[in-house]
């Protein structure tokens, strides 16, 4: 059996723990990274439905939008057939 000195325990024991250290610093790191990594795959997921919503809104807004034309130009055409129609209502009226 081996007996040690104090001296050469020493730097045994500072080597210990600087180990110790590193092992604990490690689990936080590990800690950290498992964090961050969770935190970025639900930004991923969000990101995609988000990606997904906006490209229904856009389909949705391209719809309405060419609803609206419609509807305008159908305005436009309703009116100028009242128009029309008063005019023809007026002519009438002042033939009879």
């Amino acid at each position: 059996m081996r007996v040690r000195s104090p001296a050469s325990s020493e730097p045994l024991a500072g080597i210990r723990h600087d180990l110790v250290e590193a092992q604990r610093s490690k689990g936080t790191l590990q800690g950290s990274l498992k964090a961050v990594t969770d935190e970025m795959e639900k930004l991923k997921i969000r990101s995609k439905v988000e990606s997904k919503r906006i490209n229904e809104l856009s389909a949705e807004r391209a719809i309405l939008t060419t609803r609206l034309r419609d509807r305008d130009e159908e305005l436009k055409g309703k009116a100028k057939l009242l128009d029309v129609c008063q005019v023809l209502d007026s002519v009438l009226r002042q033939q009879y």
